[in-house]
Parts: C-alpha cells; structure tokens; sequence
C-alpha cells in the first residue's frame, strides 16, 4: 500500500506541476512550478516510508502478540502438568510430552520452518502434528 500510496502522490505531484506549467505567466512562475513538482515529488516518495514502517509495525506486534498468546497456552498446560501430578487420569509423562511438543512446535514457528496454519493446526491437535 506504502508503494500505491507512493505512485499515486508522484503523479497527482507530476500533473500539478504540469498544470502549473501550462498556465505561467513568466520565468519565475516556471521554476516555481519545477520546485513544486520535484518537492512534491520527494514529500510522496519519504511518505511512503512512514506508511511502510507503520505498516511492519502493525505486522510485528500481530505477531508479538500470537506469539505470546501461544507461550501463555504452553505455559498454562505446563502448570496444568505440574498441578495434575500423580493424579491417575493425566499421567505425567503424557502431559510433560506434550507441553514439550508445543515447545518444539513454538520453535519451529518462531523460526520461520513451519507456517502460522500449521501451527495452529499442530495445537489445536494436541501438539501430535
């Protein structure tokens, strides 16, 4: 969007100037509109940069924020392990398995080998995928 917003700001910029050239009066009115034109030009292009960076903003805390949601869950079901010891229908074993799976399943997604899909995918089945 930064680049649309970007091109769209350069010719609105370009046609202004050549709308100005069309209907100057002297050699100062030219220059003026040159100035306008090439002003306009370097205002669209450095906005774009501004609309660019508040855009990976906005994908960066997204991302921060599935991230820790999932920490949030394997820490959740780690305690669950811990306060669940010895208990007969959640054996200990199964449950450190799992939260160790999750664990894993977070590191390949935090690296980039597995998608967002697959990873929500992997939890909702239990952490088995």
């Amino acid at each position: 969007m930064s680049i649309a917003f970007a091109v769209i700001g350069i010719i609105v910029a370009v046609l202004f100037g050549l709308i100005r050239l069309f209907n100057m009066d002297d050699f100062e009115d030219f220059i003026k509109s040159i100035v306008m034109t090439l002003v306009g030009c370097v205002a669209s292009w450095i906005s774009s940069w501004l609309f660019y960076g508040l855009g990976e903003l906005i994908e960066d805390t997204h991302s921060i924020a599935v991230s820790n949601l999932n920490i949030r869950k394997i820490m959740e079901n780690k305690n669950a392990a811990v306060t669940n010891f010895g208990d007969v229908n959640t054996p200990q074993i199964q449950m450190n398995s799992n939260v160790n799976r999750q664990a894993e399943l977070y590191q390949l997604y935090s690296k980039g080998v597995i998608t967002a899909e697959e990873y929500q995918k992997a939890l909702a089945d239990g952490g088995k995928a």
